[in-house]
Formats: C-alpha cells, sequence, structure tokens
C-alpha cells in the first residue's frame, strides 16, 4: 500500500506532520521563501522605485502564479501575472507602460511596451492597480531583471513619470539559457482591477 503520512523534520523538529501531498507542499514552499530572501538580499541594491513627478509612483511590482500567490520564483513554463500598483495625486491619462526582462548580465531579452500594443487604460485618478498577463514563461534558468516604466508620450519626446525594479528566478528549463531565440513570446495583456468607481461604471 501506498504512504499516506509524511513527517518533515528540521533540525531534530518536527516541524509538520500530515499527508504526503500536504507536507510536500509546505516544504517546497519554504524552501522558495528562503530563496527569495536570499535572493532579495543579493539584488536589493538592483530593486526599488523612483518618481519624477508628483502625479504618479509606481507603489508595487508583484508576481503571482495561477493560483494568486505572490512569488519570484517559477519554474519554466508556468503561468504568471505581474500586479502593478500606483498612486496619482491627480486625475491623469494617456499613460503607457513598459516592462523589460533582461539578464543580470544586461542582455534584454523581452521589451514590451503598451503603446504599442495599443493598449488604453484610460484615466488613472488615486490608487489602482493593473493586472498584467504575461502567460508561461520559458526563459532559460537565471535570475532576470524586471525594469517597468510609467510615461507620456509627448510628440516625440518620452516624459518618465516613475519606475521600478524587481526580480524574477526562473527554474526547471526547457530551453538553453543563451538562446533568446528559443524564448517563447509574452501574451502581454493588461487590465484595469482599480477601485475608482469612474473605471468601474
Amino acid at each position: 500500500s501506498m504512504c499516506d503520512r509524511c513527517v518533515w523534520l528540521e533540525a531534530g523538529k518536527v516541524i509538520m506532520d500530515g499527508s504526503p501531498f500536504e507536507v510536500t507542499e509546505a516544504y517546497r514552499e519554504n524552501v522558495r521563501s528562503k530563496e527569495e530572501q536570499k535572493m532579495l538580499e543579493l539584488f536589493r541594491k538592483r530593486t526599488g522605485k523612483k518618481s519624477f513627478d508628483e502625479r504618479l509612483s509606481l507603489e508595487e511590482l508583484v508576481f503571482k502564479d495561477e493560483g494568486g500567490n505572490s512569488r519570484r520564483i517559477f519554474d519554466a513554463g508556468e503561468k504568471v501575472n505581474a500586479c502593478l500598483k500606483l498612486s496619482s495625486t491627480e486625475a491623469i491619462s494617456s499613460v503607457n507602460f513598459s516592462m523589460t526582462f533582461h539578464r543580470t548580465d544586461g542582455n534584454v531579452l523581452l521589451d514590451l511596451d503598451s503603446r504599442f500594443d495599443n493598449v488604453d487604460l484610460g484615466v488613472f485618478d488615486g490608487e489602482c492597480e493593473i493586472e498584467i498577463g504575461l502567460g508561461p514563461i520559458n526563459f532559460g534558468q537565471d535570475t532576470y531583471e524586471v525594469h517597468v516604466e510609467a510615461y507620456l508620450q509627448i510628440d516625440s519626446e518620452k516624459h518618465v513619470l516613475a519606475t521600478i525594479d524587481e526580480v524574477l528566478k526562473v527554474e526547471k528549463p526547457t530551453t538553453l539559457r543563451d538562446d533568446p531565440a528559443l524564448f517563447t513570446e509574452l501574451d502581454w495583456t493588461m487590465d484595469y482591477v482599480g477601485p475608482s468607481e469612474r473605471h468601474n461604471e
């Protein structure tokens, strides 16, 4: 018969006792959390946010799996959503967003821009959130820096309002690390999910 009990031991202490699935998932989440903390310590100086215009600021960039769980470490091929939280001090429209993925060696793998995809999110006023469906990420195994810009395009001039930088790690690759041609194109979609009533009418 199959084993229906699993015990997680650490430093001689029982951390968890239960079904194999529950204990294994809890252990994997614990390991992932510790790896994320190490990664954040390593890249602390390369993450953060900046605002160049008092009208708008990018507050947080979070990556979520299909279950809605916030994570920074994903297996290649997993579907990923990026949730971008922002706030504005006054109503502002025609804001564009760009998102760049690049390796720590500076090699840009993917450069997305809502303006080129004709995505119009309307007017921002107050606190709101944008959900960006990235689809399955089939990058090679590595740690990637993600740079997001909110900007206005005024004639031929690009006026950057705010930026935010985060890190994302990909494991269990299905592609070669150094062959960008094998990276699957992401499904770049954006939805406004903020609380402002003017956008929910």
